[in-house]
């Protein structure tokens, strides 16, 4: 299949409308792998799904949660918190949030 400019430019249409790329596929009788190709060699941004978004969520959590699993990264972290906590505006919030929440369980 080749991709005229009449093609591209109803591609570049469909995705500004909002338009799913199967949904682009089906209106250009083409498959959704052309459009999805077609769409990243061009440039051309598709609208995100609820399933896309939610499949990125949960690729994100996975990789923070691997992150945290990295006794390196814990210790650079951990080390830029101690040195904030050590700040004496910082200092100051932080004992007065505790003191706060010991209050709240004490009463």
């Amino acid at each position: 299949m080749t991709w005229t400019p009449e093609r591209q430019s109803a591609l570049e249409r469909m995705a500004k409308a909002g338009m799913t790329g199967s949904e682009i596929a089906e209106a250009l009788s083409v498959s959704r792998g052309a459009v999805m190709g077609r769409a990243h060699r061009t440039g051309v941004k598709l609208p995100v799904t609820e399933a896309k978004a939610a499949h990125v969520g949960r690729k994100k959590a996975a990789a923070a949660v691997k992150r945290w699993a990295d006794p390196e990264f814990k210790a650079r972290v951990g080390s830029i918190i101690r040195r904030r906590l050590n700040e004496p505006d910082t200092r100051a919030r932080h004992l007065a949030a505790l003191r706060a929440n010991a209050q709240r369980r004490v009463s």
